[in-house]
């Protein structure tokens, strides 16, 4: 028992205080098992080089209000006097397209998480007028149409996408164009998606005298409107 005790207090002299009386020297980022930060959040950290457990511990919950961070894990090795901090990050739904090769990511609070000018695989949708920037919340009208343009595209193969003051056009890829309006679009969807099915499966039901990839659905009146 005597042995056992001295083991314990060996390992907590030797192992543990340590924690507590080390400037740690190096800062890590990491986003998951092997991800290297941002810039921007490596630079965040920064402040943190030299300082002790207690410091680092207590000031480090700021880092979970950088936008798109849900949480973090802080890990500490006072004998190489190095701290890691591994970002949990929200994951972007939805990007919209700044510029012909340029994005702003969305996730699923509305928040501004990202822009880059790399190509992304999420689906990507135009804006008329997009003034955010990151970390903003986006309006909720605005967060509302982005996530309608979501469910299509995930039912659909979209060929593009944008959001207009008064209404969002879709085209559908070899297939109609749907034009929704900005309302509750709860009551529409169904009326949607059985009109984008009968138009693409039988065209020449509706009398239309055009190239199915020139028909529009409008469905912001009452009586949907093909033409």
């Amino acid at each position: 028992m005597k042995n056992f005790a001295l083991i314990i207090s060996l390992f907590v002299i030797f192992f543990l205080l340590p924690i507590f009386f080390v400037n740690f020297e190096e800062i890590e980022c990491v986003e998951g098992s092997n991800l290297s930060c941002s810039s921007g959040e490596s630079s965040s950290l920064k402040q943190f080089v030299g300082k002790k457990f207690f410091y680092i511990y207590s000031n480090g919950k700021k880092i979970s209000s950088l936008p798109g961070i849900l949480k973090y894990d802080l890990v500490f090795f006072p004998f190489s006097k190095k701290a890691i901090f591994n970002l949990k990050k929200s994951l972007p739904f939805i990007a919209v397209n700044h510029s012909s090769n340029s994005f702003f990511l969305i996730d699923e609070d509305g928040v501004v998480v990202q822009y880059t000018d790399k190509k992304v695989s999420l689906p990507v949708v135009g804006v008329e007028s997009f003034s955010y920037k990151v970390a903003d919340k986006i309006p909720e009208d605005l967060f509302l149409s982005l996530r309608v343009f979501s469910y299509i595209h995930n039912l659909y193969k979209i060929e593009k996408g944008t959001i207009f003051g008064d209404r969002i056009e879709i085209y559908i890829r070899n297939g109609p164009i749907l034009v929704l309006p900005k309302e509750d679009y709860r009551r529409i969807l169904g009326r949607a998606r059985f009109l984008l099915d009968s138009v693409t499966a039988n065209p020449e039901k509706f009398k239309l005298d055009k190239s199915i990839t020139y028909i529009t659905i409008d469905l912001r009146y009452k009586n949907p409107v093909l033409r």
